[in-house]
């Protein structure tokens, strides 16, 4: 064998050292990184880390911790803001006075989101998209637990009224539409906050609060059955050719009162008193114009408590021409059409009919 001069040893040396040094970065490059540096839920995976059934969680990314954390905030308060519907209403209907109820869902939420207990996971850096990254989550348990206090207030407030129109349905039907009226407003905070602990909890809030919802979705149909127990008998004191009495007439019928043509059996009586407040001046000596500016007043008074229900007023406006009889014929008129018009939306929203 031929022998290596001490050249060609330090020829295959460099040669050996320069190779090592080459291999050796390729190699830790290719290795598997340190799992024990970075979080379980990133190895793991945010979705599948975080129990949708225990957690709400967003995962958010930034070019440092800080804006990664608040990238997820902000995916999980447009998440939340979403308009997830989990409304719980019934379908009623009303068979000779009797109810029968069909439950079903909608969702419906208008949030006023606010991030119940928020907490953040440790941030790492993901090598893939060069980018710190964070999930913010909540546990929606706890959310449920914050909001717990509002919907048990808001809850007293709407029975307190649905109980009260429960007990004047039988004797004073026109109230209780009332009362239930009001019921289905304080109904409609109490849902409103309900939607959105639905959202943190379902389960929890059905059975909570799953039979109190079904009493608050039928209070406007509550209202319109009472609406339509009550018979109302029309006094008024002054008119022309019965203009204004046909435009009351017309918009009790409207709102679902049964109209009654005598007041022996009429429940209620709607008392309108009418002022004319003419003015006439004197033209020449054969000549008068007249003017009127009438005014309404009505109340819808119960006959057997004595108390008045519901009660609205308005003026016609002036109404003016050189006949009296032209001139209240105008004026009425004109009171007829606004009776048709404001009297009719007052109602709608005092009975909150649908």
């Amino acid at each position: 064998m031929k022998k290596l001069h001490c050249f060609d040893k330090l020829l295959v040396l460099s040669v050996f050292l320069l190779t090592s040094i080459v291999i050796v970065p390729f190699v830790s490059c290719s290795s598997v990184p340190d799992e024990e540096s970075l979080p379980q839920w990133f190895l793991q995976g945010a979705d599948s880390f975080y129990d949708d059934a225990v957690y709400i969680a967003r995962q958010g990314y930034g070019d440092t911790e800080e804006a990664a954390k608040a990238d997820a905030v902000s995916k999980l308060g447009l998440f939340l803001n979403a308009e997830i519907r989990t409304n719980l209403y019934s379908n009623t209907q009303i068979n000779g006075g009797d109810f029968s109820e069909t439950a079903a869902r909608t969702v419906n939420i208008e949030s006023d989101i606010r991030l119940f207990g928020t907490e953040f996971s440790e941030t790492c850096f993901d090598k893939v998209t060069k980018q710190y990254t964070a999930v913010c989550f909540i546990s929606r348990a706890k959310a449920y637990e914050q909001l717990k206090p509002e919907l048990e207030g808001k809850s007293l407030t709407f029975l307190d009224f649905f109980d009260k129109a429960s007990a004047e349905e039988k004797t004073n039907p026109m109230l209780a539409a009332r009362l239930f009226g009001m019921a289905d407003k304080a109904g409609d905070d109490f849902r409103k906050k309900a939607e959105y602990a639905a959202l943190f909890d379902l389960n929890r809030l059905e059975s909570d609060y799953g039979t109190i919802l079904e009493k608050s979705a039928l209070c406007k149909n509550l209202a319109v059955h009472c609406l339509g127990k009550s018979s109302v008998f029309i006094d008024i004191d002054a008119d022309f050719n019965n203009s204004v009495k046909n435009a009351v007439s017309e918009v009790l019928s409207a709102a679902g009162m049964i109209v009654s043509k005598t007041g022996t059996n009429a429940e209620y009586k709607a008392i309108v008193r009418i002022e004319p407040n003419m003015e006439f001046s004197v033209q020449d000596a054969e000549t008068t114009l007249y003017a009127l500016y009438p005014s309404l007043e009505l109340n819808i008074v119960s006959v057997k408590a004595e108390t008045t229900v519901f009660s609205w007023s308005c003026s016609g406006g002036k109404s003016a021409a050189y006949s009296r009889s032209t001139a209240e014929k105008k004026a009425y008129n004109a009171m007829a059409e606004t009776i048709r018009t404001g009297m009719l939306r007052e109602l709608n929203n005092f009975f909150s009919l649908p």
